[in-house]
């Protein structure tokens, strides 16, 4: 996947918010080039969403919500395996 991709597009695509960083505003009809770039996080902020979601799928299995393992295999293997 690239890290940088930049497309053109009329100004009336753009999100309101985005279009008014542009100086002076564009007209609707202006084409104009937009770039976006992937923003990798630090280690720390790496961390803190794997933590995150850690979090989150213990709190989802302390809910009832989880499912067990063998019982998604036996379904997938019941659907797929005929």
């Amino acid at each position: 996947m690239p890290q940088r991709a930049t497309v053109t597009v009329r100004a009336d695509a753009l999100p309101p918010e985005y279009a008014a960083l542009i100086r002076p505003r564009p007209l609707p009809s202006d084409m104009v080039e937009v770039t976006l770039a992937v923003k990798e996080p630090t280690p720390d902020q790496w961390l803190a969403n794997a933590r995150a979601g850690i979090d989150k799928g213990r709190a989802e299995i302390d809910a009832g919500l989880g499912i067990d393992g063998d019982a998604v295999f036996a379904d997938l293997k019941r659907t797929f395996c005929k």
